[in-house]
């Protein structure tokens, strides 16, 4: 693969950015006002929440994927909106033959909660304790007779699985 260079938008030809996935500094201004000319890889830092590579260019953070998708034109042919992300799985490698925009899969935003969240899913499936069935009827818990709470349990709960398969 031959080395494509293409300056970043936005920092007045500053930084660029190679199609490998490396950002170069090409000047700087010291402290006392005089300008260097000295080339520098800028090292960017995996993010441990979101698992991604960022960068910090004039003092703001830039996902280096989704700089590499700005410069290098790296097109979604879906017409939703669907992440960016690397074919071996690793983040640290940004290089324009490792990004591609993932097939959109048909779920709904609930679906994608309750199997990311599988402590929350077996919570909802779980016994409802009897202040929180008296308060979904607006009642006090010492008000609540044993018939009703096994009833508004049971509707509850087949409304949370509706909920999960929706």
């Amino acid at each position: 693969m031959e080395l494509e260079s293409k300056f970043i938008k936005g920092t007045n030809e500053q930084y660029s950015i190679r199609n490998d996935g490396v950002v170069i500094r090409h000047w700087f201004i010291h402290s006392s006002g005089t300008k260097s000319l000295k080339e520098r890889i800028i090292k960017g830092y995996l993010d441990k929440n979101s698992n991604v590579l960022k960068i910090g260019i004039n003092n703001k953070e830039y996902l280096l994927k989704t700089l590499m998708s700005q410069h290098f034109t790296i097109i979604n042919p879906y017409n939703k909106d669907v992440p960016l992300i690397y074919k071996d799985n690793n983040p640290l490698n940004c290089s324009l033959n490792n990004l591609y925009y993932r097939e959109p899969q048909e779920k709904t935003p609930l679906e994608y909660y309750h199997i990311n969240n599988d402590k929350y899913s077996k919570r909802m499936r779980g016994n409802l304790p009897k202040h929180y069935v008296a308060a979904t009827l607006k009642m006090k818990k010492e008000e609540l007779s044993e018939e009703l709470f096994v009833l508004q349990t049971r509707i509850l709960r087949l409304k949370r699985l509706l909920n999960m398969k929706n």
